[in-house]
């Protein structure tokens, strides 16, 4: 009888972990992933802004700073896929440690094989979280970088203009 009630009693601890596992793998992953896809839909709304605003303008050097700013903008999308990739890792890692921490307090022969598993696991978590900590960390400071030469880039093209001549002004030749 007491070994059922200490099989009964395992049995529950693990259903507890696999639920707390879920529901911590849940939250994590939205509130990162809420974030991220916010970054990206950012940067994509000021690269089509960017280009709408460049479509009429004349090549220059002045100009290209615009273009450098939709090239970082390009980079935070980037970062953004490559950093929720590295997210799924964590969490498939996290989810298989779980499962052999769970498996072990229902079958003895699972907790040496635990043992031996869980550096290998723990280090790919670690080793990934470092990863996406550092994409996460380019993606925002690319979006914000283009911010900051796209906003340059107007102040500029705004102190230096010259408004037309009146020949230009027929011709239809506003520049920059």
């Amino acid at each position: 009888m007491a070994l059922e009630d200490a099989e009964a009693v395992n049995r529950a601890i693990h259903a507890d972990l696999i639920r707390r596992a879920d529901a911590l793998a849940t939250f994590y992953n939205e509130s990162k992933s809420k974030y991220t896809y916010f970054l990206m839909a950012a940067a994509g709304a000021s690269i089509g802004y960017a280009l709408q605003k460049l479509d009429s303008l004349p090549r220059t050097a002045l100009n290209s700073m615009a273009v450098v700013a939709i090239i970082l903008w390009a980079i935070s999308i980037l970062l953004g896929c490559l950093s929720i990739t590295r997210i799924h890792r964590i969490l498939s890692a996290n989810h298989a440690q779980i499962e052999l921490t769970a498996a072990s307090l229902v079958n003895p022969i699972v907790a040496g094989l635990r043992e031996i598993k869980r550096p290998n696991l723990t280090e790919r978590t670690r080793a990934n979280a470092e990863v996406a900590k550092w994409f996460s960390r380019l993606q925002f400071w690319s979006l914000i970088g283009g911010v900051w030469v796209y906003a340059i880039w107007k102040i500029i093209a705004w102190w230096w203009h010259v408004p037309p001549s009146p020949a230009e002004q027929v011709l239809g030749n506003w520049g920059c």
